[in-house]
C-alpha cells in the first residue's frame, strides 16, 4: 500500500536525536542490505538527527493537491495554477485532483534547472 509518512523531528528530545545518529552509523554493520538501501537510511536518519523534517513516500503515491504543494514548497493556488496550465499532469477523482509524485518529480527537476538559470 502506498504511504506518505512524515518525520517531525521536532517532536525529538536531543536524547532522541542522538540515538536515531547512533542508528545511522549501525547500518554500515548490518552487511546484508543492499548499498542503496543503507545509503537512503542513514541519509533518512541523519537528516532526522540534524534536526530536519524528513518525509518518506512510495514513487507510486497519489497526493492531493495540499501534500503535493507542500513538497513542492509552493502554495496550493500556484499548484492549481500549473496544473491548469498542463505543467504538470493529473487526474481527478470526483472533484478532486490527484497528482502522481513521480510527475512531481519530473516537475521539480525540469523546473530547478529553470529557477537556477533565472537566478
Amino acid at each position: 500500500m502506498p504511504t506518505l509518512t512524515k518525520i517531525d523531528s521536532a517532536l525529538l528530545t536531543p536524547e532522541d536525536r542522538a540515538r536515531v545518529l547512533e542508528a545511522a552509523g549501525a547500518l554500515e554493520a548490518l552487511g546484508s542490505l543492499p548499498v542503496p538501501v543503507v545509503d537512503t537510511m542513514r541519509e533518512l536518519l541523519e537528516l532526522v538527527a540534524a534536526g530536519q523534517d524528513a518525509t518518506v513516500v512510495s514513487f507510486d503515491k497519489l497526493l492531493t493537491s495540499n501534500q503535493a504543494a507542500a513538497l513542492l514548497g509552493m502554495s496550493r493556488p500556484l499548484l492549481n495554477k500549473l496544473l491548469d496550465e498542463g505543467r504538470i499532469p493529473f487526474h481527478r477523482n470526483g472533484r478532486d485532483r490527484r497528482i502522481a509524485l513521480s510527475d512531481l518529480t519530473a516537475y521539480n527537476n525540469r523546473a530547478r534547472p529553470a529557477q537556477a538559470r533565472s537566478c
